[in-house]
């Protein structure tokens, strides 16, 4: 990451304070690459959620699936089975708390069908959300945040990040792919 040293330093502490965090800004701040590479550095499971208005408790969850082979239901586990989760681009809407987005409890979830989960060491939801100034045509009150999360704002880069990043996108820079990149894990 470029720049943002602070956001990822305060990110850390909700790791570590075992509490789930919020992070607004504006789209293109490198918030799911933040979350992305933060998974990568501590070599944790990652996965992410878009927020649309379809879906459905399966799509976070997971779902039993009937395996003809050995003639009984198999769990095929949602993105709520790892590490850090990322539920992007929450809208919440007028009047409505997203608290109902994953993670109420840090690392307390279950599977699909009422069966008991072993719970993830550092289960860590991790919400993006577009400043309420940039969302239309809903508006929701200033107070709306997820339920026992931290609320961090992602600026836009300083000038000389911004050389930066455009530095390391000419010489092909892949987010996906930070080995190809020329980039090492740590």
């Amino acid at each position: 990451m470029v720049g943002q040293e602070e956001c990822l330093d305060l990110i850390l502490c909700g790791i570590v304070a075992g509490g789930h965090v919020l992070l607004e800004g504006v789209p293109g701040v490198a918030k799911t690459l933040m979350v992305r590479a933060l998974a990568r550095a501590i070599d944790a499971r990652f996965k992410r959620i878009q927020f649309t208005p379809d879906l459905m408790p399966a799509d976070i969850l997971g779902t039993s699936v009937f395996d003809l082979k050995q003639s009984s239901f198999a769990l095929v586990k949602g993105p709520i089975f790892a590490d850090l989760l990322l539920a992007d681009e929450i809208k919440p809407g007028a009047g409505q708390d997203p608290g109902g987005a994953p993670g109420g409890d840090a690392g307390a979830h279950g599977e699909p069908g009422g069966h008991p989960a072993p719970a993830a060491g550092i289960f860590t939801v991790f919400a993006t959300q577009n400043p309420v100034e940039s969302r239309a045509p809903i508006r929701s009150p200033r107070r709306s945040s997820i339920a026992s999360c931290s609320r961090f704002e992602v600026g836009y880069p300083q000038p000389q990040e911004e050389d930066a990043i455009l530095e390391m996108a000419t010489k092909g820079f892949d987010a996906g792919n930070v080995e190809r990149a020329g980039l090492r894990r740590r």
